[in-house]
């Protein structure tokens, strides 16, 4: 299984760069509850040097009908959590200037720079080129949701900030296995680079 355009590339480089291997990451296998207020969520830990394209197969391959994989944003160094900035938008695709209009106006320059977009089949998530410490996080996740503007589209899915500001933690999905998403999370290709991936397949 190839996962050029998945999150999954971004998160490793980003985790990499630290040039710590002691890292720990946090991922969840989770059933999807609609309305619900509280996940039905396994959480569980993999050390850095076992994150890998393998690993993430072997988590899709074993998944149920009903289950789904996530990862979190946080990162453990020992006793230290940071937080990898998440995004849930609530627009689709063809909405992405907009989102990405309506962000810049409530995000530091240097988050806002450092984010990279996907299509998740429903919706666009987001995910940034940083890391958060928890009074960080937080102030980021009320951040997002002041993206929607009033009298204007909703840019960020407020339902999901509630769901991660209670849970401590930002979640989005990496796998499509249930049935009630459409696909895989894939990276937004710049237009240059649309091209580009146009021209190697042709």
């Amino acid at each position: 299984m190839r996962f050029d355009n998945h999150p999954f590339n971004q998160v490793l480089e980003l985790v990499k760069g630290t040039g710590c291997l002691e890292l720990e990451l946090e991922y969840s296998i989770y059933k999807y509850q609609p309305q619900s207020i509280f996940d039905i969520r396994a959480t569980r830990n993999i050390n850095f040097e076992g994150f890998s394209s393998g690993w993430l197969e072997s988590v899709l391959s074993g998944l149920t009908g009903d289950e789904e994989l996530a990862l979190h944003s946080k990162i453990k160094q020992g006793k230290k959590v940071s937080h990898i900035p998440f995004i849930d938008l609530a627009c689709s695709v063809e909405d992405i200037d907009l989102a990405k209009s309506s962000l810049r106006k409530v995000l530091p320059s240097h988050i806002y720079s450092g984010l990279i977009f996907y299509d998740s089949g429903r919706s666009l998530h987001a995910y940034g080129s940083c890391f958060l410490t928890k009074k960080k996080w937080i102030e980021f996740m009320g951040r997002i949701l002041l993206s929607n503007f009033p009298d204007s589209e909703t840019i960020v899915d407020n339902r999901w900030v509630g769901h991660r500001l209670l849970g401590g933690f930002s979640s989005l999905r990496w796998s499509s296995n249930s049935g009630h998403y459409q696909k895989l999370p894939e990276k937004i290709l710049s237009g240059k680079n649309r091209g580009q991936a146009r021209m190697a397949l042709s």
